[in-house]
Parts: structure tokens; sequence; C-alpha cells
């Protein structure tokens, strides 16, 4: 294998990288996404990596690319163990008293809406925000999440129990809002339950 590497002009760690379903530019880029992530309190599951993966290799390959194998995500979190790793997840509701503080609330609008929205000059018709009535009906349930390589707990935001029907509203900066999305426990639906949608939810 070196004979054949080292014949047509490239180290191991090249050949390496050319075998990888990303370059090492996108798993920067992934990388870079899962740090940002954990730290508003969305760390991703193994699973939602993957699929962050598969749409990096969509975007450059097209239908051509292959989605990333079973144990991709542990090779990809193996390369980058000085950056990332595993945690269990644990609920934000029993720290949002500590963590809703002038210092967590400045971070946000400057790390994140004033580089992401207002340095960028988003106009406001790209701009939505996004609410609901009630939240998952479990709540505390630990996940297998990734974050930062230093920290010892990452969390997870989530919702509590409340009811088993959650109501989507979307408005947008420029006033015009979507069709709100109503979500239920129940897998069978009646089959009349769109005969007075008068608000035209999905």
């Amino acid at each position: 294998m070196r004979r054949r590497v080292l014949s047509v002009g490239l180290s191991l760690s090249e050949f390496n990288a050319s075998k990888q379903k990303l370059t090492p530019m996108e798993e920067d880029v992934l990388v870079t996404s899962i740090l940002e992530a954990s730290r508003h309190g969305f760390p991703p599951t193994h699973h939602q990596i993957a699929m962050e993966a598969d749409c990096i290799q969509s975007a450059r390959l097209g239908e051509l690319y292959q989605p990333v194998g079973k144990q991709w995500v542990q090779e990809f979190l193996r390369r980058h163990n000085k950056v990332i790793k595993t945690h269990w997840s644990a609920p934000l509701s029993t720290i949002r008293a500590q963590s809703a503080n002038p210092r967590a609330i400045r971070n946000f609008l400057t790390d994140l809406v004033k580089r992401e929205v207002v340095d960028k000059h988003v106009p406001p018709e790209l701009l939505y925000q996004i609410d609901e009535t009630s939240t998952p009906q479990q709540l505390g349930i630990k996940l297998r999440v990734v974050g930062p390589r230093e920290s010892r707990r990452q969390h997870l935001q989530e919702s509590g129990t409340k009811e088993n029907i959650t109501i989507l509203v979307t408005i947008c900066a420029d006033g015009t809002a979507l069709p709100p999305t109503i979500i239920f426990k129940n897998k069978e639906l009646p089959e009349d339950i769109h005969r007075d949608n008068v608000a035209e939810a999905s």
C-alpha cells in the first residue's frame, strides 16, 4: 500500500483523505457547525451529523453522492477528538434560571444575531420567527449528542410536557405569515380533519 501511494505522489495522509466522504475543508465546516449549534443549546445527535454530512456531499456531488455509512460518524469524531466528543445530554430546563442571564443574552445577540443577520444585511422578507403553543410530551430524555471537547456536560434545549397537540405559528419580519402547522399526538386522524380548516393549517 505504501509503495502504491508513493508511486502516485501522495502521502499516506493525503491518500486517506482522498477516500473520505467529505474533504478536510468540508469536515472543518461540519465541526464548526457542531460547535455553533452546541453553544446555543442544540447539540446534534450522531444521526443529525450523518444527515448534515450527506447534505454537504449532495451540494458538491449532486445525485452522485453516496450516504455515509454506519461507522462514518464514529470515525469523524475520532479524527476530530481534540475539538469535539460525545456527551450525554442534560435537559436545559434544570438550569434555565441560571442560563438566562445578561451575559448569555448579550452573547446571543452579538455572536449570532449581529454576525449572521445585521452584518450580512439579511432582508426582512428572509427573516422568520416561529413559536409554539404547547410542547412535546416527554421531558428529560437523555440522548447521545456531540459538543465541545472541553465540556463536561452538554445541555440540550427541550420543552416540558403540557398537552398532546402542538401548534406552530411562523411570522415573517415583513409582516406576512405562513399558515400554521398543527401536530397531533395520535397517528390516526379523523377523515374530516380539514373540513372546517379556517386557518388553512397543515
